[in-house]
């Protein structure tokens, strides 16, 4: 029975990082959207008005929401992951580095 020993597969976990721009882009669309399309504009006093404060008091924290969503997409995961993947690429060469100095000072015996 052998040792398995785990590997990260940067190529694939890469691709992540497609996603998160999509999503973030998403985001982004979805406080463009909200910005230019919710605004209610009533000249009168009364109810209307009243709702339209509310309403524009709810589009607001959607669209801070949004906002705060897109820079969390393209700033500090992407960066964290940046850092993960950089840790595992540096783990890996280091791992791989001692185990062939192992090889080196430890040549198999035969029986």
């Amino acid at each position: 029975m052998g040792i398995e020993m785990f590997t990260f597969d940067h190529e694939h976990a890469r691709k992540i990082f497609d996603a998160l721009e999509t999503l973030s882009e998403d985001a982004q669309a979805g406080s463009t959207y909200l910005s230019g399309y919710t605004a209610l504009s009533f000249p009168e006093q009364g109810i209307i008005n009243l709702l339209s404060g509310s309403h524009a008091e709810v589009t607001t924290a959607a669209t801070d929401q949004l906002d705060n969503l897109y820079e969390y997409l393209r700033t500090t995961l992407t960066d964290n992951l940046i850092d993960t993947f950089a840790l595992y690429r540096n783990e890996d060469a280091e791992n791989r580095d001692r185990l062939r100095a192992l090889e080196i000072s430890s040549p198999p015996t035969t029986r």
